[in-house]
C-alpha cells in the first residue's frame, strides 16, 4: 500500500503554493573555448556557473495546461501504487515492484506509445550522509546524440531495426518518496520558451568512462515551473529527447532550495526512471 495519503495529510499544511523567485544555477561555457565538463562523485569539479533569481510559476490546478508535445513536461495525478516507502531501499525491488509501475503509467499517459526500456534510476535524498543529493544546477539528462545512441542500442539487441523508423523519446519518471515535497523542489522550463542557440553539451565525467548531457544559457524568455506540494501520488514525466519535428524536445530541470521552507522541514527524497519510449 502506498503511503502517500498519511504523508500528504500531514504535511499539507506546511505546503507553500503560488509562484516563488528561486536562485537557479545555470554552467557556464568556459571563456577558453574548452568544452564544459562536470565529474561525478563526492568531490564533484566543474566548470564555471551562473547563479540567477528567476520568477517559478505553479502549475498546482493548472496542470492540464500542460504537455509533452508543446512543453517537454507531463503533471499526472492519483497515480495507484504498490511501491512502500521501503521499496525504494532495495534496487532488486524498485526493479522488480517499480518498473512495472512505470512502463504501465506511460505507456498508459503517452498517446501512441507500444514499448517502453527502462535504462536505470537514481534514488536521491537530501541528507548529508547521502551520496545522490537533489541536483542543483540546470541540465538536461541526454544529448541528442547520446539518446540517439541509446535507441540504437537498444533496436540492435531486440534485432528490431524498425523501432528506428518510428517515433522514440528518452523520458524520465519522477516522483518523491517521503509524501508532499517541501524543501527542494524540482524546477522545470517549458520547451516551448527556450532558444535552441542557448544548448550546449557538457561533458560527465565518470572514474570510468563518459558521456555528455545538456547544458542551457539562461535567457529571460525561459518560463519556469514547478508543482508545489508534491506528493507520492503524484507523477512529473520530463522529456529529455525526441526524434520527433518542431515539438517541444527537452524539459530542462533543477531542484531549488524554496525560501519559504523553515529550519528543519523534512528533507527530499525522490526518485526518478529514466526510460525509452517507442511509438
Amino acid at each position: 500500500m502506498d503511503t502517500s495519503a498519511s504523508c500528504h495529510n500531514r504535511d499539507v499544511e506546511s505546503t507553500f503554493r503560488g509562484a516563488v523567485d528561486a536562485d537557479l544555477t545555470f554552467i557556464a561555457l568556459p571563456t577558453d573555448g574548452s568544452a564544459p565538463f562536470i565529474t561525478e562523485g563526492p568531490q564533484e569539479d566543474h566548470n564555471e556557473t551562473e547563479t540567477h533569481t528567476v520568477r517559478v510559476e505553479d502549475i498546482r490546478g493548472q496542470e492540464q495546461l500542460y504537455s509533452l508535445d508543446k512543453d517537454a513536461f507531463l503533471a499526472v495525478q492519483d497515480v495507484a501504487s504498490k511501491s512502500t516507502y521501503e521499496t525504494f531501499d532495495s534496487e532488486d525491488d524498485i526493479r522488480r515492484v517499480y518498473y512495472p509501475e512505470v512502463e504501465a503509467l506511460l505507456l498508459k499517459n503517452i498517446e501512441g506509445a507500444r514499448r517502453v526500456k527502462i535504462l536505470g534510476h537514481g534514488v536521491r535524498r537530501e541528507s548529508a550522509q547521502n551520496h545522490r543529493q537533489p541536483i542543483l544546477f540546470v541540465h538536461c539528462d541526454h544529448t541528442e546524440e547520446v539518446a540517439a545512441r541509446f535507441a540504437r542500442e537498444y533496436a540492435d539487441s531486440e534485432k528490431a531495426p524498425e523501432l528506428l523508423g518510428g517515433r522514440w523519446r528518452i523520458i524520465n519518471v519522477w516522483r518523491p518518496l517521503n509524501g508532499t515535497v517541501l524543501t527542494t523542489p524540482m524546477a522545470f522550463a517549458s520547451a516551448n520558451s527556450l532558444n535552441a542557440d542557448d544548448l550546449f553539451s557538457v561533458e560527465m565525467r565518470y572514474p570510468d568512462h563518459k558521456d555528455w548531457f545538456s547544458g542551457i544559457r539562461y535567457n529571460s524568455t525561459q518560463r519556469w515551473f514547478y508543482w508545489s506540494g508534491m506528493g507520492n501520488s503524484e507523477r512529473l514525466i520530463l522529456k529529455c529527447s525526441d526524434n520527433a519535428l518542431d515539438i517541444g524536445k527537452q524539459a530542462f530541470h533543477s531542484a531549488f532550495l524554496d525560501r519559504r521552507a523553515p529550519a528543519g522541514a523534512k528533507q527530499r527524497e525522490s526518485i526518478e526512471v529514466r526510460t525509452l519510449v517507442f511509438s
